[in-house]
């Protein structure tokens, strides 16, 4: 039973959320080289406290070996780790070997009867709450600035005093800001804010590698749902936009981004939207394929049991009929006829409209280009009220060198199509990175 110890980063989120109001400060401490300076007898010892708040009799009839033999043949296994270096063989004597599949476990043991004590020792003091993850600690504090350089002495005391004989290094927030895990804590007057932001300085996979599609794909979805999942809403922007430059130096393509994060930002809004009820839960189906005379007979009987059952088809006219389901490669003209064409038609696109002022406009159809440019032609000598192109026209004054009679012209004939794109939501991705 340890009361520090996380999983995970999201243990500490689920407590900022639930505190996310209260003014708080924090720091972290980090235990060097846990593995190796772990004196075996103690962890010998805490093994033995555990398995006597287990039950000696239960665990001896559990693993079929008394309590003095097991903790003999533990001492063996921690004392037969051995290295040979410049031709002389060298025994291990404190600590756990490194790649040790138990060395996790042990250690969790040992520090889980320190975390206990420093629980005791902390109880009315100012540490409001304390996480740990295999070597580092996180602690809050319930005070301000400048409580904290009175209480942190203090409380860094009673680290060092429980963990003995172990070497701690900690680290106090730099800027207000600190690390801990895969997030990035900043410390406001009023709140804690939390961000996504892994420690690994290794990069990410890069798009060149010999992988397959789907891993990429993977790859890039799982750092974006970490991204909001693990980010609060006043760092998620700069976060996102983190994790974005970290995938594009990698050799992500945008389009492979902007269509991830279409999906993500779609089943957010299914999963905000989705009123899921225990009989929706709770719905049975079976799909068998259609017999006559026996199908409906099933569906009838299911119905009666509460399972629905749906038919498929034994033949599709996809696999009877292959001519007409076969793709026509041809080139597919503009069906409209414009009066003006400025550029090439092209469907669903984000395109740059140069102005005379210097300036572009950046915008997206899923329409001909030719025919919103002809609106934008239409709103720029109206003077419309509406458009932004329109109303920068109106308003802009050039440059400072311009007299009071220059007007702001589109060249509509100097449009460019900077990305192609059928799904709407992705274009206004798109458009919102390019502006």
């Amino acid at each position: 039973d340890d009361p520090f110890r996380v999983k995970s980063s999201k243990d500490v989120i689920a407590f900022l959320e639930s505190n996310y109001s209260k003014k708080l400060c924090g720091f972290s401490v980090d235990v060097k080289d846990l593995y190796y300076t772990i004196p075996q007898a103690e962890i010998l010892s805490s093994v033995n406290d555990l398995i006597d708040e287990y039950g000696a009799v239960a665990f001896q009839n559990e693993s079929g070996i008394s309590t003095t033999g097991f903790l003999e043949l533990l001492s063996l296994y921690l004392g037969s780790t051995f290295a040979e270096w410049n031709g002389e063989v060298f025994i291990q004597k404190e600590g756990i070997c490194i790649g040790s599949c138990l060395a996790p476990f042990l250690s969790d043991v040992f520090l889980a009867a320190r975390d206990r004590s420093m629980k005791e020792r902390f109880e009315g003091s100012r540490v409001y709450s304390i996480f740990r993850f295999v070597d580092d600690y996180l602690v809050f504090l319930d005070c301000d600035n400048l409580d904290f350089e009175q209480q942190f002495p203090d409380v860094l005391s009673v680290f060092s005093e429980c963990l003995t004989p172990l070497v701690l290094t900690h680290e106090v927030p730099l800027n207000d800001f600190i690390r801990f895990l895969d997030l990035s804590l900043h410390f406001s007057p009023s709140h804690v804010c939390w961000a996504y932001e892994p420690r690994a300085v290794k990069p990410i996979l890069p798009f060149s590698s010999a992988h397959s599609k789907l891993v990429k794909r993977a790859i890039v979805h799982t750092v974006f749902s970490n991204t909001v999942n693990k980010s609060c809403e006043h760092r998620l922007k700069h976060s996102f936009s983190n994790q974005v430059d970290r995938l594009a130096k990698a050799g992500y393509p945008s389009e492979s981004l902007v269509s991830v994060a279409g999906k993500l930002l779609e089943k957010l809004k299914s999963k905000g939207n989705s009123k899921c009820t225990k009989e929706t839960k709770k719905r049975k189906i079976v799909v068998v394929p259609y017999l006559h005379k026996v199908s409906h007979n099933l569906k009838r009987i299911g119905k009666h049991a509460g399972v629905e059952v749906v038919f498929s088809a034994p033949k599709r006219l996809s696999g009877l009929i292959k001519n007409v389901n076969s793709e026509i490669k041809e080139s597919r003209k503009c069906p409209i006829k414009h009066a003006k064409q400025f550029v090439p038609c092209q469907e669903g696109v984000i395109y740059s409209l140069p102005l005379s002022c210097g300036k572009r406009y950046i915008g997206q159809t899923g329409r001909c280009l030719n025919e919103r440019l002809r609106e934008h032609e239409y709103n720029v000598s109206r003077v419309a009220i509406s458009g932004h192109v329109a109303k920068h026209c109106r308003h802009c004054k050039g440059n400072e060198d311009d007299d009071d009679t220059y007007v702001c012209a589109p060249n509509y004939q100097e449009s460019a199509v900077l990305e192609k794109n059928r799904d709407s939501l992705a274009r206004e991705i798109i458009e919102a990175h390019l502006i």
